[in-house]
């Protein structure tokens, strides 16, 4: 894929390997910062004589971590989403991290049919993520417990 921003127009002009062309207001290309696994280089890694492998080329067989030791190294998004399903069997998880991330409660709650029927009734489909965005903002509690309520959401 290969966007190009075009100046006369303002619009985005993306061209795909198929050879399509598309033309966009908003380019948002959500490809991560890292589209390419790196697994660090440690010193005496070639001798580790178990399973190792980075969180996107999870093995396609599984893996049984039942009542076995892992290492985590990281604690992006991945990891939030996999620790919490693999420390059920496993014996110990130990995560190592450079920097501690700043995470909230997420506070979530389910999504009605008629809070669905609600927001469909009222916005416009292209005008639904801000919506959507407000309404995460307005469900998140700050870490006193208190909740965040956005001023358009009240």
């Amino acid at each position: 894929m290969a966007p190009d921003f075009q100046e006369d127009t303002g619009l985005w002009l993306i061209r795909t390997e198929r050879g399509e062309a598309f033309t966009c207001r908003y380019f948002i290309s959500a490809m991560g910062m890292i589209s390419e696994p790196v697994i660090p280089d440690f010193k005496g890694l070639d001798q580790f004589k178990g399973p190792c492998f980075h969180s996107a080329r999870w093995p396609a067989e599984g893996l049984d971590y039942a009542g076995k030791r892992m290492a985590i190294i990281g604690s992006g998004g991945t990891t939030v989403q996999m620790l919490p399903v693999v420390a059920q069997t496993a014996a110990q998880i130990t995560v190592f991290q450079r920097t501690a991330n700043f995470i909230m409660p997420a506070v979530q709650k389910p999504m009605t049919p008629e809070w669905d029927k609600e927001i469909k009734k009222t916005t416009t489909p292209s005008s639904r993520n801000v919506v959507i965005t407000l309404l995460a903002w307005r469900l998140t509690a700050r870490l006193d417990g208190t909740s965040l309520i956005h001023p358009l959401m009240k």
